[in-house]
């Protein structure tokens, strides 16, 4: 999984990157995690003005604000023993 932090226009860059990717293959999927607070505001943004070359850009984005909804969203790609280990 990737998990992108709250952060500058670099981290815009670097999600952008990783997003527009896998969205068009060139990585093997997996979760593109965003968490904090600042990914809730942003993503209505994006999503209303982008254009995408799929009709899903990446069905694979999940928004987190909590930590607990970010290992629920790693949960089906970490084993279960990483996943306690960190609760």
């Amino acid at each position: 999984a990737w998990l992108v932090l709250p952060g500058g226009l670099g981290t815009l860059a670097e999600f952008a990157m990783s997003w527009d990717l896998a969205a068009i293959g060139v990585l093997e999927p997996r979760p593109l995690i965003l968490y904090g607070e600042m990914w809730q505001a942003m993503m209505p943004t994006l999503s209303e003005h982008l254009l995408f070359s799929q009709s899903t850009p990446l069905p694979l984005l999940q928004l987190c604000t909590t930590p607990n909804e970010v290992l629920s969203a790693l949960a089906g790609t970490l084993p279960s023993d990483a996943i306690e280990a960190c609760e």
